[in-house]
């Protein structure tokens, strides 16, 4: 059994999105979204357990047959998070936000191992293909 970790709701600011500048670079659109898409709408948690502290940001996705979870940021700032710790923080935000579901998108491989050990699915796969240059 892990130990509970305490989440609170945290102000945007320019030194906790640069702290998550590492989930938009992780983001699987690539190019195409920059902080401001990544986190518009986004809600700002801050994780602590121990010795442990991170940001979490999640954006709640209202849906004809319910509500889904998006995380779109997560990033430790302090010592190796407890991915089972996370997981139900994660789990205990969906529920005060009236969402079925959990949901992330990633190209961290550590982050979907973690995940799928603890419950989560993997759906698919992204596929991008860039149709021209943004210059």
């Amino acid at each position: 059994m892990v130990s509970a970790a305490q989440v609170i709701p945290a102000r945007w600011d320019a030194e906790r999105i640069k702290a998550l500048q590492a989930s938009v670079n992780a983001n699987p659109w690539g190019p195409f979204e920059d902080v401001r898409d990544v986190f518009m709408g986004a809600s700002l948690y801050s994780y602590s357990r121990a010795g442990e502290q991170a940001l979490m940001a999640v954006r709640p996705v209202r849906l004809a047959h319910g509500t889904r979870l998006d995380v779109v940021g997560l990033v430790s700032l302090a010592d190796r998070l407890n991915a089972a710790a996370v997981v139900a923080s994660l789990e205990s935000l969906a529920v005060q936000h009236g969402a079925q579901q959990l949901a992330m998108c990633t190209q961290r491989g550590h982050l979907v191992k973690s995940c799928t050990r603890l419950g989560w699915n993997v759906t698919g796969q992204v596929l991008t293909k860039s149709l021209y240059v943004r210059q």
